[in-house]
């Protein structure tokens, strides 16, 4: 996007060294409108929100046996340890597993709950 913007400032500015005062203004106000939609946010916060609406959805019907499936984001060696981490992309895929495991973990707990008080009324 940086280079669109790169490119339609230069284009903005050969107008204007070409005397083409209307349209080279016109490009470069443009560049300089898109530069600060892009730059402050406005534009992101959009994509973001219509990104939302589909990673948001945490499914309410569980199975009776149910795999939880995280796939990974290139592994870091640490130089010190030896040990193999997770990379830095990888955390936000964790994330959503637990949330995706907690999720599912309350739905069970709440059904056994209820299917032992259902157990308890019937014996009574």
């Amino acid at each position: 996007m940086l280079i669109l913007l790169f490119l339609l400032l230069l284009a903005g500015i050969y107008c204007l060294w070409r005397e083409w005062e209307t349209l080279g203004s016109g490009v470069c106000t443009a560049a300089g409108i898109l530069l600060l939609i892009v730059g402050c946010g406005p534009l992101a916060l959009w994509l973001l929100d219509q990104q939302l609406e589909y990673s948001s959805a945490i499914p309410s019907n569980w199975g009776k046996q149910n795999t939880i499936v995280v796939l990974g984001y290139a592994l870091e060696l640490v130089p010190a340890s030896g040990r193999v981490e997770p990379g830095t992309f990888a955390y936000g895929r964790i994330v959503k597993a637990a949330e995706l495991y907690q999720a599912y973990k309350n739905t069970v707990m709440i059904a056994r709950s209820w299917s032992v008080a259902a157990i308890r009324s019937i014996r009574a």
